[in-house]
């Protein structure tokens, strides 16, 4: 492993190999990580413009909160009895 660390601000993206027109996977993923350290998904399609026929890409991110350590607050965790 070569030892590197995502840092806020940083995007990896990947082809991926496995989309096709029938399973509607996005042609790339990857993941985005927001300037508070948090990871989100991240999935881009190529389109075409119908006005100017120029290619773009068009996507959707999903955020993982929970992905890292819990942040510490007053709060009980989700999976702490509630008291009534």
């Amino acid at each position: 492993m070569s030892g590197y660390e995502d840092k806020p601000g940083d995007v990896v993206i990947f082809r991926n190999d496995k989309a096709t027109p029938e399973n509607k996977q996005p042609e790339y993923n990857g993941t985005v990580i927001n300037q508070q350290g948090e990871k989100c998904n991240i999935g881009l399609w190529v389109r075409e413009s119908s006005k100017t026929g120029r290619k773009f890409f068009s996507g959707r991110m999903e955020f993982e909160p929970w992905n890292q350590e819990r942040p510490e607050t007053n709060q009980p965790a989700p999976d702490e009895d509630v008291p009534f």
